[in-house]
């Protein structure tokens, strides 16, 4: 794997920065995260801090979240409590009676913080000396965090013959939380290792070709499936994708019912594939949806004249931040939460467009139904969302994952050398639903069944969704 893409490398970042070098030099915010790991204090000569050290560097990340993540969210549509895992992690501080080091204190941090992996981007990173981002390859930088983390949850949770995989998939950014109740890894859903070993080596090495789509005949001229395992590949995948897709569609023109399941699909990179390649194909007429992004006064400060950043390629955003009072009375946002809106100075709108890649000959004119769940998240999650609101598509399941919309960034503890990425971002539907609260399906689960059976379940009884 000798062919690593930069912006490969730096998904540890969950395109923190992409827009740095769309309104940006080079000496703009990535160099300064990266100057900024060099100007703390050595990790050499952590030996010599006290554990107040490690408490200050807590305070400092939660002084940085407290301000900018969207912590009222994670509270009331995940149910996570930023500040008690902050006084958990405090207190096991504390409560340590030898002096902490580094690795101590990362161990601390996962293990009390676990939970917030992904919402808005959310993660802790290595520190410098044992992830450099500008030198080493990926997988070191799997192997390095992975292993951490792994013991962590050993720690925590026992032994788990599925951890490792969700290891991997949350060092390489595919999976956007963990459900510490149910204990079960979202990667395990997929039912054979090749699958496994394509979704991560697809990440790092740009002339793999795997199987990333999975297609059958559930029902021969009336039901069809087709399952897309990651939207994060290289554009030679995709290429490859694509035309298996269009072959499928080919073979199953005329059938009624076509079942999409993005269930394992957490992909936090190329918004292309889902435009062109999943919803262009099924299209007739271009279809047209909004965001609308809030952000603090800080947060307009700190970027001066720049322009409001884009949310993904081919995203277009407004060219100026408006008084967040204009913005909720020209918006029919009817959903929102006006207690989350309290930090709130400004906003803008984004627009998202999607254009049919054949006007005249959709690929396919049946009814299509989405499968989604806890892992559909940020691009999945985008996908479900979209089709739903155009009426595209049903989307049958679980309420999906959101990690979209926050545009994470990143900072450097002071004197553990820890990175950590958080979400900066306040961004909702054009109904006002926060999209780090997820999708919403048109039908839960039927009690017993999982999102495929209950959708087999529902187009043999339409009474069923009743």
């Amino acid at each position: 794997m000798k062919k690593i893409l930069l912006t490969v490398v730096m998904m540890v970042f969950l395109a923190a920065c992409s827009e740095v070098a769309e309104n940006n030099d080079p000496e703009t915010e990535l160099n300064d995260i990266y100057n900024a790991y060099e100007s703390y204090d050595s990790i050499e000569n952590i030996s010599e801090h006290t554990n107040q050290y490690f408490l200050d560097d807590l305070d400092f990340m939660m002084g940085i979240l407290e301000g900018t993540m969207p912590m009222p969210i994670a509270y009331w549509a995940r149910g996570l409590d930023i500040r008690a895992m902050a006084n958990n992690a405090r207190a096991d501080i504390i409560n340590t009676h030898e002096k902490l080091d580094e690795a101590s204190f990362q161990k601390i941090l996962h293990r009390n913080f676990i939970q917030l992996y992904g919402f808005g981007g959310f993660r802790i990173l290595a520190t410098r000396q044992n992830a450099d981002l500008m030198n080493i390859t990926l997988l070191d930088s799997i192997i390095d965090d992975s292993l951490d983390l792994f013991l962590t949850l050993q720690e925590q949770y026992g032994q788990d013959p599925q951890m490792l995989e969700y290891i991997f998939a949350q060092a390489i950014g595919m999976d956007a939380g963990w459900d510490a109740a149910s204990q079960i890894s979202p990667i395990a859903q997929i039912d054979d290792f090749e699958t496994f070993y394509m979704l991560i080596t697809s990440m790092v090495d740009v002339d793999y070709i795997g199987n990333n789509v999975v297609t059958d005949i559930i029902d021969d001229g009336h039901i069809a499936y087709l399952r897309i395992n990651s939207f994060q590949v290289s554009s030679q995948q995709q290429n490859h994708d694509e035309a298996i897709i269009l072959e499928f569609y080919d073979e199953i023109r005329g059938f009624e019912h076509l079942i999409i399941d993005l269930r394992i699909n957490n992909s936090t990179v190329n918004l292309d594939y889902v435009f062109r390649t999943l919803i262009g194909h099924l299209i007739s007429e271009s279809k047209t949806l909004y965001l609308y992004s809030f952000v603090s006064q800080e947060y307009v400060e700190s970027r001066l004249t720049l322009p409001p950043p884009s949310l993904g390629a081919g995203i277009m955003a407004d060219i100026e931040y408006i008084p967040i009072a204009e913005l909720l009375e020209a918006g029919n946002l009817h959903s929102i939460n006006m207690d989350d809106m309290n930090q709130m100075s400004y906003g803008f709108r984004t627009r998202f467009t999607v254009s049919p890649r054949n006007r005249e000959n959709p690929a396919f004119d049946g009814n299509i139904w989405i499968l989604t769940g806890s892992s559909s998240g940020t691009f999945s999650m985008v996908s479900a969302w979209f089709m739903k609101e155009t009426e595209i598509a049903t989307v049958i399941g679980g309420i999906t994952n959101g990690n979209f919309g926050a545009l994470p960034q990143a900072a450097v503890m002071p004197h553990s050398n820890l990175a950590f990425v958080y979400g900066s971002i306040y961004t909702t539907d054009h109904h006002g639903r926060p999209m780090e609260a997820g999708t919403l399906p048109h039908y839960f689960n039927i009690p017993g069944m999982d999102a495929l059976a209950t959708a087999l379940a529902i187009i043999a009884d339409p009474d069923l969704s009743q």
